[in-house]
């Protein structure tokens, strides 16, 4: 579940009125946009106390808040950021100290523009790969970008930071891990790197995936220096810093999850199949169709001898594509079932499988 927030610092009466305002404009933000956001406004008396409250009451039940998505500082409202760079890092502990990952994209209108002429096809996503937890933070991030039709084209490249004390790191060790979690992801090794190195590799990458850290209330990059002058000579960039692990498995072992990662597959199987038959079925009926029509096409000088094999190959045609239309509708039956237990499972919405493919016997 997404939601748009906005965080109003005041107190009184005004604050009602400013609220309703503000919620009446990310309304519109995200029709204009065609989100499936919802609109968040919250009031509080400062900045500090709206993001604990935001944090801790934002969710259904058990079910809580794991990720803050917010803008660089600086390329928001003054009162929903704050100018200073200590108040900037303070309000992001804050969030980290509730136990939320935290994505912070650099937005400069001038690198969505240059981001809007690279065509689908020649996108590059380029994640820093420090082997923790905001590591693979990263890539699930990436991996997902690529689910977007947008950049379902785009490339991977997953560069491993390896120092002089780290002797695990190699392409073989990342390729493995690739591997297991079924991520298509291109792996470097990058030795003893530096703030130049991350702008010589990335520079003409379409998206940066870059850690960041939180040092005494300041924002810095992974080596502790200023993220302003890294991220200035680099392309779009979304800077993580994860709170709590994830696990990178590529399928579910148990639970509701593995019940419907199961649903899913055997509903793509039973539509391939279906698919399949149904290409079977009509290829089928037309070589029938055609054997018939070369028997009318004999001429009446043709001898009996011709005219009963083709007969008898008629009938052989006929017998095949009879078989081959009840295995069609016993697939598309199958996969009509599939559907169901998809639906039934949550994966489906009601009355997808609508489209479950048909053949006529």
């Amino acid at each position: 579940m997404t939601t748009l927030v906005r965080i109003l610092e005041g107190e009184g009466l005004k604050m009602r009125k400013l609220k309703a305002e503000a919620e009446e404009q990310l309304q519109q933000d995200i029709a204009k946009n065609k989100s499936n956001a919802f609109p968040l406004v919250i009031a509080a008396p400062n900045l500090n106390v709206g993001i604990q409250t935001l944090v801790q009451s934002y969710g259904i039940g058990s079910m809580k808040a794991n990720t803050i998505l917010l803008n660089w500082r600086g390329q928001s409202p003054k009162k929903i950021i704050g100018l200073h760079d200590q108040r900037f890092g303070l309000n992001l502990r804050t969030v980290f100290m509730q136990g939320c990952n935290i994505v912070v994209l650099d937005l400069k209108p001038d690198k969505w523009t240059a981001l809007d002429e690279i065509p689908d096809k020649e996108r590059s996503i380029d994640v820093w790969w420090w082997g923790d937890a905001t590591s693979r933070l990263m890539l699930l991030l990436a991996y997902l970008m690529t689910r977007n039709e947008k950049w379902s084209e785009a490339k991977i490249r997953l560069l491993a930071v390896k120092n002089d004390d780290e002797s695990v790191t190699s392409i073989e060790n990342l390729q493995t891990m690739l591997d297991e979690v079924r991520i298509e992801a291109e792996p470097h090794v990058i030795e003893n790197p530096d703030a130049e190195s991350i702008i010589e590799y990335s520079a003409d990458a379409s998206l940066v995936f870059l850690p960041f850290r939180i040092k005494i209330n300041q924002v810095v990059d992974p080596f502790g220096g200023s993220l302003d002058e890294l991220i200035f000579l680099l392309p779009l960039v979304a800077m993580v810093l994860a709170a709590e692990d994830i696990e990178l498995d590529a399928e579910p072992e148990e639970g509701q999850a593995a019940e419907m990662a199961a649903a899913f597959d055997a509903l793509e199987d039973a539509k391939k199949s279906a698919e399949k038959a149904a290409k079977e079925a009509a290829e089928a009926a037309e070589t029938a169709e055609k054997a018939k029509e070369k028997l009318k096409d004999l001429s009446l000088e043709a001898n009996d001898e011709d005219k009963a094999g083709l007969e008898k190959e008629i009938q052989e045609t006929e017998k095949q594509a009879t078989k081959a239309a009840r295995k069609a509708a016993k697939a598309t039956a199958k996969a009509q079932l599939a559907a169901e237990e998809a639906e039934a499972s949550g994966i489906l919405p009601p009355d997808a499988n609508d489209d479950t493919s048909e053949t006529d016997e």
